[in-house]
């Protein structure tokens, strides 16, 4: 008996996770990771990168912790960037 399986109905269709939900968690992280220190510090922590350091280094020190998970927020956006290029570059 000569039986063949057709293998190309098994990869027609990619069961990886859903771009559109994946692109949302990335904004969410990403808008949050920005917005939140300017709303927790009443935009008191901003400093100006151009002004003196004796006028920024209080503010950042003050908003320290803040600072710390704005920034970690920021860098676990990335994850969910680097699965939706994935999905998608395999769907293409």
């Amino acid at each position: 008996m000569d039986t063949l399986i057709d293998t190309s109905a098994a990869y027609s269709t990619h069961r990886g996770p859903y771009p559109g939900t994946i692109a949302l968690a990335h904004v969410v992280l990403f808008m949050t990771g920005l917005l939140m220190p300017g709303i927790l510090t009443k935009s008191e922590g901003s400093s100006n990168r151009y002004g003196s350091i004796e006028k920024s280094q209080p503010a950042l020190l003050k908003y320290l912790d803040i600072i710390r998970i704005s920034t970690f927020l920021q860098f676990g956006a990335a994850i969910p960037l680097a699965i939706f290029t994935a999905v998608d570059g395999i769907r293409i």
